[in-house]
């Protein structure tokens, strides 16, 4: 496990250089698909047995970065609803599946690149590395939870 402690203490170094950008009390500016990312591993750390006291901060994260996806969600939708080919979509067959005016791919992806660049100042708890010490994660749970890791 100290290998895997090593190399979380790298990514916290890294921080800065990873969208992130922290300031005091918890206070963290981050980019919406750094949010995505964060989100990831949260929930895969939260799925493990964690002391009562990690749990608690896992969960106060999950609650911060949810909501700010739940809003950046909304305006995905919005994009996605503006570009979709409607006549397109009726014929494809699938739940949930759609058609994206082929002229508008490009005006699409950049609004969607412009939303997931978008910073957000959120709260977060950090959770200290020796906390986590004794469970087991996959490296790029690691990498996904950097920025609220500490040493």
């Amino acid at each position: 496990m100290d290998y895997g402690r090593a190399k979380t203490r790298d990514y916290v170094a890294l921080g800065q250089k990873c969208g992130v950008d922290k300031h005091l009390k918890g206070d963290y500016k981050l980019r919406i698909k750094n949010l995505y990312q964060l989100n990831e591993g949260i929930k895969s750390i939260a799925d493990k047995e964690l002391p009562i006291r990690v749990a608690f901060l896992v969960q106060k994260n999950i609650s911060v970065v949810e909501a700010e996806i739940k809003n950046a969600e909304a305006i995905r939708q919005k994009i996605i609803q503006k570009y979709t080919d409607v006549e397109a979509t009726k014929k494809l067959k699938g739940q949930g599946k759609i058609q994206l005016q082929k002229d508008k791919l490009e005006e699409y992806s950049k609004e969607v690149n412009e939303l997931m660049e978008q910073e957000v100042e959120v709260e977060l708890k950090q959770i200290n590395i020796n906390d986590l010490d004794g469970i087991t994660v996959k490296p790029i749970v690691l990498d996904q939870i950097k920025s609220i890791i500490t040493e």
